[in-house]
């Protein structure tokens, strides 16, 4: 008797033998949530300093508080005209007053106290006053410098606490000598042209700027 063989197909080999071989399928992971940059918390630019009002302005241009008519050379020893010399003893009364040579530029001094910078066309100067008396009830309030312009326009000192060594009215003792400094503010353009004034107990003199 013949043997018979039993032959399959090859598709079904094929498939069957895939279906032994295979490897099992492999499943993807989960996948990672994206960051969302919409919960991100962006940078507080409110907290950021911004300058001090004080690095942005300037000192206020100055009125004139009065006006003695254009400076024109000669007439009297002390006048607007021929002034006294810086360092010149100007006693009178019960009053010595020593006024010191102006420095033309005492920005600085002034900022460096807590002072504003002067203004444009404007420039802070200073001098230096050194004040004694006989007269009992006086005090460093009974003396003031001016800045006279060429066209006589008068600018009174500023007294600003800030300032070191500016004038701090004080009660003055009979026969101590006081010094103290006064600052001001000029027209920048005719500075050199003009001159100081000295005021004591409502005298008033006239110096040379240096």
């Amino acid at each position: 008797m013949r043997r018979s063989l039993l032959l399959l197909p090859l598709a079904a080999i094929v498939v069957l033998s895939g279906c032994v071989i295979a490897p099992p399928a492999i499943q993807d992971p989960d996948p990672q949530p994206s960051p969302d940059v919409s919960t991100q918390p962006s940078p507080d630019v409110s907290t950021q300093p911004s300058p001090s009002p004080t690095q942005q302005q300037t000192a206020e241009a100055p009125e004139p508080n009065d006006n003695l008519g254009p400076i024109t050379a000669g007439g009297e020893e002390g006048s607007t005209g021929n002034p006294f010399p810086p360092g010149a003893d100007l006693t009178g009364g019960e009053w010595s007053v020593v006024v010191s040579a102006a420095n033309l530029d005492a920005e600085a001094t002034v900022v460096a106290g807590g002072g504003l910078p002067a203004p444009d066309g404007w420039r802070w100067i200073s001098t230096v006053v050194r004040v004694s008396t006989t007269g009992a009830e006086s005090s460093t309030g009974d003396v003031w410098a001016s800045y006279v312009a060429p066209d006589g326009d008068v600018f009174f000192s500023v007294i600003d606490s800030s300032i070191p060594g500016s004038n701090q009215v004080e009660a003055m003792v009979a026969g101590q000598e006081y010094a103290f400094t006064e600052f001001l503010l000029a027209p920048e353009a005719t500075l050199e042209q003009g001159v100081l004034s000295i005021t004591t107990a409502g005298l008033t003199s006239f110096i040379r700027l240096q």
